[in-house]
């Protein structure tokens, strides 16, 4: 009777159902080997051209469907007295500097494009365009992400529950132009990042993974990563389009590289302008638990990895510029089993 109360807890774990009975011999989850972590941070790999062209791509159609509006926007404002050249100068300067504070972004603004955006309305008679067009400039997005945890209430007393301190093992780092590397050095955090001018679109991803092994009895497996995250995001624009984002991901893996569970796509950050400068400063961010579960059958593999993903994107373009700085801590995986 104490196996089918405790079977019923593992196939919904994140149900209310609880055990009648404690099973003392049920062994916890432990540290696994490394092995887990770098399958997954290759198949990561082998997917990084299609991930690549696929922002390309992206950011083409922008071009394709921005560049020529705004180009026609900015040589009429320049007519009307809007010092462009200065201002793509000025934007240049914020984007090498890497980290852009809030006062440079308002010393920005109150220089360059309010004076840009009083001239467009001179040139085209028409008042109000620059403002529509400011409007339509920042899109900041933030979700904490959280998912309730445990899942629907207190796991059953049947189960067993372990934590995983940092540090986490190997690091996948991927770039644009086909640039990436694997390291099988314990891992911290996760700093993708990007910072200069003219980048058309830019792309920065890293990866980890923690292992861990469940006793060959486990039928349910929930997972729950701590991370600690900031950031530094700064767009800059005078009638060109600058848009930089965010984005973390957590899953788990199995020998091979295997996709076995993950949890919701988080976006932390999101900004974009055309007139203006705008800074997103997540210094420090916030705390995220990200969740996933899944179930095993008995010839399934013990050892697994659970998985951080962090990427810093930008779209730019004409004379838009910007940075982004993003910084995921890897912290605590903790392992909830039952049999």
């Amino acid at each position: 009777m104490r196996a089918i109360h405790c079977l019923a807890a593992a196939v919904l774990l994140s149900s209310s159902l609880a055990c009648t009975t404690t099973s003392s011999s049920t062994p916890q989850p432990q540290p696994g080997g490394s092995d887990v972590v770098m399958d997954s941070l290759k198949t990561t790999e082998a997917t990084a051209d299609a991930r690549v062209k696929a922002h390309v791509r992206a950011a083409d159609a922008v071009k394709q469907t921005y560049e020529a509006p705004l180009a026609a926007l900015s040589k009429r404002a320049e007519g009307a007295g809007a010092d462009i050249a200065g201002a793509q100068a000025a934007m240049r300067a914020l984007a090498e500097a890497g980290k852009v504070t809030r006062a440079d972004a308002e010393t920005f603004n109150a220089k360059y494009a309010v004076p840009a955006r009083r001239a467009l309305d001179e040139a085209t008679g028409t008042p109000g365009l620059s403002t529509l067009l400011a409007a339509t400039g920042t899109t900041p997005q933030f979700d904490t992400g959280d998912l309730p945890v445990p899942l629907g209430g207190p796991a059953p007393s049947c189960c067993r529950t372990v934590t995983l301190p940092p540090p986490w093992q190997g690091l996948y780092s991927e770039s644009d132009f086909g640039a990436r590397a694997i390291s099988p050095d314990p891992v911290s955090m996760l700093t993708p990042a990007f910072t200069g001018a003219a980048l058309y679109a830019p792309h920065r991803l890293q990866r980890s993974g923690r292992s861990f092994t469940v006793d060959a009895l486990t039928t349910t497996v929930r997972v729950d990563v701590t991370l600690d995250t900031s950031w530094n995001v700064a767009v800059s624009a005078v009638f060109a389009f600058a848009h930089a984002w965010l984005g973390l991901d957590m899953d788990v893996t199995a020998p091979g590289g295997r996709l076995l569970c993950r949890a919701p796509h988080l976006e932390q950050e999101n900004r974009q302008i055309v007139v203006g400068s705008n800074v997103g400063d997540g210094l420090p961010g916030p705390r995220v638990v990200r969740s996933c579960e899944f179930t095993r059958s008995p010839t399934d593999p013990t050892t697994f990895s659970a998985n951080a993903t962090a990427a810093a994107d930008g779209t730019f373009v004409g004379s838009g510029f910007g940075s982004a700085d993003y910084r995921v801590t890897l912290g605590t995986v903790t392992v909830t089993t039952c049999p």
